[in-house]
């Protein structure tokens, strides 16, 4: 369970598969390769353009049943 955190924590209508391996990929990133993608935890952690989520550099999805009060 997470809060919305804007530019950081997003709430989406559902989450992507990993674009390296299909799992799902709650991760929406700027790869170290330059474009963005969408990842799991094991690739974000591999990929990511930055060490940190926010404007310009990533976000972490969650769906509506995922939000904590």
């Amino acid at each position: 369970m997470a809060k919305p955190i804007p530019n950081k924590v997003v709430v989406v209508d559902h989450i992507p598969k990993c674009d390296f391996c299909a799992s799902p990929g709650p991760y929406d990133f700027k790869t170290i390769h330059g474009p963005w993608a969408h990842g799991c935890q094991q690739h974000w952690m591999q990929l990511r353009d930055a060490f940190d989520l926010g404007l310009g550099k990533g976000q972490f999805w969650i769906t509506s049943d995922q939000v904590t009060d």
